[in-house]
């Protein structure tokens, strides 16, 4: 403790000198003002920290005021954001580094007026040049269409345009266009008659074989039991296949598709089911002659394929009872006959001829405007034999606008009543040959049963007619009733 006390006394000594300095009151007091100024220079010289007005805590993002002597300025940036933002972390140097972290880390910081203007305008040439780049996008037009982009409905609706062998090069692209390929509104229109034998034969310019036949074959299988799954709602078919070659098998397949696709608001056939006109002829040349066999091969053939027919076309009568339009060969039975009294919506048919040693009676012909009475258009192809070459016949309908006999065998008009047919076409083709003796038919003339049945007629075959072709026959009219009509006025001149 004597330490203590020794520095206690020291310490009253040093303070009892003090009383014995000289008072110097002149220099106390400039000494004072010289201390003062130099307070007062160091306290205008430090930044001064100012909150700024309207400041809340409880404010979920504060406002950071920067002040300096020529300029303030506030950077808003939420609370929670330990970082700055972006256009402050752009800076290379360690200075600037700096500052950005006492930026986030401090609410109140003093910045230069420099500092602060240059990143104010690194933020506005940042948003100045996103604006320039999306005006620029906007105003491109795209190099690529935007397909993807489309509404399915679209994209189904592109497609439709695309033929049969396009759908399939296009549903190899992607599964999303295979997808939309499958769609079974797409395949409404089937046409088989579109598909070609071979492509490669005729670029190299050599003829189709069997083995062409062969591949055709197998691709057309494979499409029909494509459509099969798809289940497609058909409103067109067309094909031309013999349903009678059982090698083929062609009727099995066409029973197949009709069976599983929704043939309510089928409107258009066009069946060739006689022949396969797309198949190559290969003959095997074993006899020069033709043989009383081969005769009987050929009949029993024929035959076979009109039961076969009969049966498949009541099926297809009951599977598309809405045809509108109807073209293939036809046997003129009675029960095909009283299959197409089915089609209640039948306005146009073409019926071709199947078999060139079958008859046309009148009782059905009469009987085929009986069950289908709202015809309009008709088209005709009929090979009647007879010893004198022609066979004169007799149609009757109210509804009938358009008739066509032109590519008939043998077929002579004898009376008509017709009122509302608007378009003819005839042609004199006999069956026996130019050596007919016409002399013991007593046939009328066409015009004259034109003028009685058919007072409405405009049209007959590539002539349109005059207003007063029923009051007399003009030369242009005379030239083709020299070529058409089959009496004995015009028929010798």
């Amino acid at each position: 403790m004597n330490h203590l006390y020794d520095w206690n006394d020291e310490y009253f000594d040093r303070t009892s000198n003090l009383a014995d300095w000289p008072l110097d009151l002149p220099g106390f007091v400039s000494t004072s003002l010289c201390l003062l100024i130099v307070l007062t220079i160091l306290i205008v010289m430090m930044p001064v920290v100012v909150p700024s007005s309207g400041y809340s805590l409880s404010c979920p993002k504060k406002a950071k005021r920067f002040r300096s002597i020529s300029v303030s300025i506030d950077v808003e940036f939420p609370e929670h954001i330990e970082k700055a933002p972006v256009y402050y972390r752009k800076a290379g140097c360690g200075w600037e580094r700096q500052q950005r972290l006492i930026l986030s880390n401090d609410r109140s910081r003093t910045m230069s007026t420099n500092y602060v203007e240059k990143y104010r305008n690194l933020v506005d040439s940042e948003i100045m040049q996103s604006k320039t780049k999306g005006l620029a996008m906007l105003r491109r037009k795209p190099d690529v269409f935007p397909f993807q982009s489309l509404p399915d409905d679209c994209k189904r609706h592109v497609f439709s345009f695309l033929n049969a062998k396009e759908r399939g090069v296009a549903a190899q692209v992607c599964m999303d266009w295979s997808d939309k390929i499958r769609s079974p509104s797409l395949w409404n229109i089937i046409d088989f008659t579109a598909f070609p034998l071979c492509e490669t034969c005729p670029e190299r310019g050599r003829e189709c074989n069997m083995l062409c036949y062969a591949a055709y074959k197998s691709r057309t299988k494979k499409f029909f039991r494509y459509l099969t799954e798809l289940h497609p709602t058909i409103h067109q078919f067309r094909c031309a296949y013999d349903i009678g070659d059982h090698r083929d098998g062609w009727l099995d397949l066409i029973q197949g598709l009709f069976r599983a696709a929704r043939c309510q608001d089928l409107q258009v056939i066009e069946l060739n089911w006689k022949e396969t006109p797309i198949k190559p002829l290969s003959f095997k040349m074993e006899s020069a002659t033709w043989t009383t066999s081969d005769y009987n091969d050929l009949m029993f053939n024929h035959r076979h394929r009109q039961r076969l027919f009969v049966k498949f076309f009541d099926f297809l009568v009951a599977a598309a009872p809405r045809v509108t339009k109807l073209v293939l060969p036809f046997d003129w039975s009675d029960r095909s006959l009283r299959a197409l009294g089915r089609l209640k919506k039948l306005c146009i048919l073409e019926l071709q001829q199947y078999f060139w040693l079958q008859g046309l009676e009148q009782k059905s012909l009469t009987q085929l405007f009986q069950v289908v009475p709202q015809l309009k258009h008709l088209v005709l192809e009929v090979w009647t034999p007879n010893g004198h070459g022609l066979q004169a016949y007799s149609i009757e309908s109210d509804r009938l606008e358009h008739l066509d006999v032109s590519q008939s065998r043998g077929f002579q008009l004898e009376r008509v009543r017709l009122p509302k047919l608007k378009v003819l076409r005839v042609s004199r083709h006999m069956f026996s040959g130019p050596l007919a003796n016409l002399e013991v038919l007593s046939l009328p003339c066409l015009y004259q049963i034109l003028c009685e049945g058919a007072p409405g007629l405009h049209q007959l075959n590539d002539h349109v007619l005059r207003p007063d072709w029923k009051q007399n026959i003009y030369e242009e009219l005379d030239l083709i009733l020299q070529n058409t009509c089959s009496c004995l006025s015009h028929k010798s001149v």
